[in-house]
């Protein structure tokens, strides 16, 4: 019985020591994880709805088929997104839109938009179509990359489409700088 003992000891010590030679000062694989970390998101939504809540209404809601939180970058990443803006007063949506992917940083609210952009303001009586959108929150800025087309068409049947399209979202003012053109339709006042 007692030579069982020393054999399973000594068995016991002979793998400590196996496995104590096999560890290395070698962090590669935790860098490697670090990486892959930045590249694996922490949690992954199906069927993601946010809705955000001010007194009691709701006054936004964004929903995509896919949400990919990543805690080391801070950001989300969106696909298939659609969304509703409500109106506080009334509870009506006022805005609508949809889009295939979005890069959202949590730290400073900015927005990256792309695939197939659609946006209508029934407030405005408009729909923005782009296939690439950038959104700085500080400045209200909402921008187009330089090369892509943005088109705007109004419910009366005007439109006006550019490339190096900008919006100042909080003076309500509208840039395009290249190949611009579209068209003015005046609608007749109903009260003459």
């Amino acid at each position: 019985m007692r030579g069982l003992n020393m054999e399973r000891t000594s068995l016991i010590i002979i793998i400590y020591i196996v496995l104590f030679i096999s560890c290395s000062l070698d962090y590669k694989g935790a860098v490697e994880s670090e990486d892959l970390a930045d590249k694996v998101p922490n949690i992954v939504f199906y069927n993601f709805t946010h809705t955000a809540v001010d007194n009691d209404k709701i006054v936004f809601r964004i929903e995509a088929d896919v949400a990919k939180v990543f805690e080391n970058k801070n950001v989300i990443i969106l696909q298939g997104i659609h969304f509703q803006e409500f109106s506080k007063e009334d509870g009506q949506v006022i805005t609508t839109g949809k889009a295939d992917y979005a890069l959202f940083h949590r730290d400073t609210e900015n927005a990256e938009i792309s695939g197939s952009i659609y946006f209508y303001s029934a407030t405005e009586e408009a729909t923005l179509y782009a296939q690439s959108l950038s959104w700085q929150k500080d400045k209200k800025l909402l921008a187009a990359d330089p090369q892509d087309l943005v088109i705007i068409k109004r419910d009366n049947g005007s439109f006006i489409q550019g490339r190096m399209f900008s919006a100042d979202l909080r003076r309500m003012y509208v840039s395009f700088l290249e190949q611009v053109q579209g068209k003015y339709t005046e609608v007749a006042n109903e009260n003459e």
